[in-house]
């Protein structure tokens, strides 16, 4: 076993023994709002290109956690919830995960609940996971708003 400060070391080995424990991994892009393009509306056929290029892509396990669902009704009409996404390869990921990001769980790659693509999830934070060869990142969803 390699010595805990070396996470490439101790990924390698803990990975393929934590594998078969975990669930719910899918392909997801995490994208930045501010970079999205816009191209010219064309006014007759109600169309509008997007450009949207992901500023990361790879597996995460998602993980709603067992939270109250907050809602607000008087000012905000929202259902939202806590889902995590726990990262992998930590140490070759270079992203800030600021508030305001955006994670898409990508439709055509198989998982274990294609609703996950459906919502869109907003970052709050990422923070190092206890586990050397993972990132936890906490977004919130709302889960009565479903994006194309």
């Amino acid at each position: 076993m390699p010595h805990p400060s070396d996470y490439a070391g101790v990924a390698a080995v803990m990975r393929p023994k934590v594998a078969a424990f975990v669930q719910g991994k899918a392909w997801v892009h995490l994208i930045d709002p501010t970079t999205i393009v816009r191209g010219p509306m064309d006014i007759t056929a109600g169309t509008q290109s997007i450009t949207v290029t992901p500023i990361w892509s790879g597996w995460a396990r998602i993980q709603p956690l067992r939270n109250t669902v907050s809602t607000w009704r008087a000012s905000n009409p929202t259902t939202t919830r806590i889902v995590q996404f726990w990262v992998d390869d930590p140490e070759t990921l270079t992203v800030d995960f600021k508030p305001g990001l955006r994670f898409a769980v990508d439709p055509d790659v198989e998982t274990n609940d294609p609703s996950h693509s459906r919502y869109l999830y907003v970052t709050l934070g990422g923070i190092n996971s206890s586990q050397a060869w993972q990132r936890t990142v906490d977004t919130q969803v709302d889960l009565e708003n479903r994006p194309n």
